[in-house]
């Protein structure tokens, strides 16, 4: 800890949280502040790994529709865009899942699920590489 620097500095306390926390013995204080700086840095990583990982789902998301000329009819272009949807509300799940909003997870889980049951026997048709024409 720097001179002078609050020892609860990059901590998200309450004031009763703080108070409590100066309440107890300067150990105990200590190795509690220990534990919440720890999960929270924990909960900083979780955080970015889902946003990147929702980044990944929104590249994965952009080949699908990369496809999406390709497709022979209308039901095959309705299928693919099902499956991006699915894909969608699985990120959107994910984030609102890592915010603690159980809310909002559950009502895209429900979803997602609901189009995972209405893609799960649906065909696309996909180049063998997208960027060939082929």
């Amino acid at each position: 800890m720097i001179e002078g620097e609050s020892p609860y500095e990059g901590l998200d306390l309450t004031d009763e949280a703080r108070a409590e926390l100066d309440a107890m013995p300067p150990a105990t204080r200590q190795e509690w502040i220990d534990y919440l700086k720890t999960q929270q840095a924990g909960w900083a990583a979780v955080h970015a790994s889902t946003r990147e990982t929702v980044g990944q789902l929104d590249k994965i998301n952009d080949l699908m529709l990369s496809q999406l000329d390709i497709q022979p009819d209308e039901a095959s272009r309705q299928a693919l865009v099902d499956h991006v949807m699915t894909t969608v509300l699985m990120g959107e799940c994910l984030l609102a899942s890592t915010r603690g909003d159980t809310e909002a997870a559950d009502t895209h889980r429900e979803a997602w699920h609901r189009y995972a049951e209405k893609t799960k026997d649906q065909v696309i048709v996909v180049r063998d590489h997208p960027d060939s024409g082929v």
